[in-house]
């Protein structure tokens, strides 16, 4: 099938996914807005770390964002409801790449 990926004795398997992860500004402001506001790198070390403690691979980290890869289900199950509880204060937003 296009874009299943075959891995030895001919099983499919789906390629990791993509994912951007918005921090929290340091004032709370959105991000968009957030000029000199944006989070400091101690939330950004601690963001990249909480995620990778989830089973994610960081990608890129960045001053305001952090690329995520991981398998679409991980992905789903974590932040398919939102930003989860014990991320809320680093994590304004999740985008999965579809």
């Amino acid at each position: 099938m296009p874009g299943d990926y075959e891995v030895g004795y001919g099983r499919d398997v789906t390629p990791p996914v993509l994912a951007e992860v918005v921090l929290q500004p340091v004032t709370g402001v959105t991000v968009g807005d957030a000029g000199e506001d944006l989070p400091g790198r101690e939330t950004v070390t601690d963001a990249a770390r909480r995620l990778a403690e989830l089973g994610f691979d960081i990608e890129e980290a960045g001053p305001a964002t952090i690329t995520i890869r991981g398998e679409r289900d991980l992905l789903e199950s974590t932040f398919g409801d939102g930003v989860p509880d014990g991320l809320e204060d680093v994590v304004a937003e999740v985008k999965i790449a579809t």
